[in-house]
């Protein structure tokens, strides 16, 4: 019979949850996993999967799941520490029109699954880029679940209601990025069963204070500055001719 205080079996179920990422998938795979994080904060490396989705291939959310999951307000976020995310950042997101969905136990309304969206221009510090969603689309970021309840498919329903509260809106599609190492992430996709496109990979390199090495070819909706490049109108030409034909369109000013 088990001594173990109600309180410690809490802590070590948690420590296990957050060790089996490290464990799960062989000794070799644990070992980088940890040079890795313990390399962080003087150099990361990487690949970025960039892909896409249209928001009509989402399924609707299960009746008896829509009862738990809601859209938050300011008034939720202090219930979000327990995702070690920065209040004060939160509280931006939210400023600048940023939507955040979330998952929540019906027993005490704890927060078990969260997700962000945003249409605005936002940093992406792996590759030194800015992401600007594109019309009628929306970047789905910071996509996070309670490590005592992972592998419970919470993902699927919340991402459902999202896609749905965007949809109505008018929003057809949605575009994110997975690093290629996150294996939970990469799963919960798998179990979405939803049609994904895959856009782009991009390889890095990033030491700290420096600028990062990216391998590859960045794409839209990548762009090297905030503000998206000027569109101007190629000069009008003689209507018939074979460039009239060959460059009916616009070009970007970087």
């Amino acid at each position: 019979m088990s001594t173990a205080t109600p309180e410690l079996e809490v802590k070590m179920r948690e420590m296990k949850t957050r060790l089996a990422p490290y464990l799960k998938h062989g000794p070799s795979a644990a070992v980088l996993r940890l040079v890795k994080g313990a390399l962080q904060p003087w150099l990361e490396w990487g690949t970025l999967v960039f892909l896409e989705q249209d928001l009509e291939t989402t399924p609707g959310v299960p009746g008896s799941a829509t009862h738990e999951i809601r859209e938050l307000s300011s008034a939720d976020l202090p219930a979000l520490i327990s995702f070690q995310r920065d209040q004060a950042d939160l509280a931006r997101r939210l400023a600048r029109g940023d939507r955040a969905f979330a998952f929540f136990e019906s027993s005490n309304g704890v927060p078990l699954h969260v997700r962000w969206g945003t249409t605005s221009p936002t940093w992406i510090p792996e590759v030194g880029l800015w992401l600007h969603p594109r019309p009628r689309e929306f970047y789905l970021y910071d996509v996070m679940s309670h490590p005592l309840h992972r592998g419970q498919r919470l993902a699927g329903l919340v991402g459902a209601a999202m896609d749905g509260a965007f949809r109505k809106q008018g929003f057809r599609r949605k575009v994110g990025y997975v690093r290629a190492d996150n294996r939970a992430m990469l799963r919960s996709m798998e179990w979405a069963r939803v049609p994904l496109r895959r856009l782009f990979e991009l390889s890095y390199i990033r030491w700290a204070g420096r600028k990062p090495l990216v391998l590859g070819s960045p794409r839209p909706p990548l762009w090297g500055r905030p503000d998206l490049p000027l569109i101007v109108p190629i000069p009008s030409v003689a209507a018939g001719t074979s460039m009239d034909r060959a460059v009916k369109t616009t070009v970007f000013r970087t």
